[in-house]
């Protein structure tokens, strides 16, 4: 199941924290996927990523200290502990994606490292490159040797 959400500060963390705690409660796993997705096409090297997908990464998602939640912080720019948040602060990107028009989309998952993996492998088939934000190649390796 994925969910998503604004990538919007505080209207992130108000339905967040709900959606946290219902899914602790249902048992949910802890961990997942997140993706950070645009409300338009992205000109990628091998043709239009029409989904707008700007950044996958994964971790602990079901706690209040979480990966995603250093993900929007550094979005917002309220911290700085989270490299590819970090990266969409240049204000030339921020006028072609404003913060208001992203969404963060979650799957979670009791195999966060191997659905990232997939994600990020199937995205680099598809478009010959990595999302704009992410920087990590080392699944482009594992992949190539199977």
């Amino acid at each position: 199941m994925t969910i998503q959400f604004s990538a919007v500060h505080n209207t992130f963390y108000k339905d967040f924290e709900v959606w946290r705690k219902d899914s602790e409660k249902d048992g949910l796993p802890i961990s997942g996927v997140y993706k950070l997705v645009a409300d338009k096409p992205i000109g990628r090297l091998l043709g239009d990523d029409n989904d707008g997908v700007l950044y996958i990464g994964k971790g602990v998602i079901l706690s209040t200290a979480s990966r995603v939640g250093k993900f929007i912080n550094a979005l917002n720019n309220t911290e700085s502990r989270h490299n590819g948040g970090v990266r969409l602060n240049a204000p030339n990107i921020l006028n072609k994606f404003p913060i208001e028009n992203l969404k963060v989309e979650i799957t979670l998952t009791e195999s966060p490292e191997e659905l990232e993996s997939n994600l990020l492998h199937q995205y680099n088939e598809e478009f010959g490159e990595m999302p704009p934000f992410n920087r990590r190649m080392e699944f482009v390796k594992k992949a190539t040797s199977l």
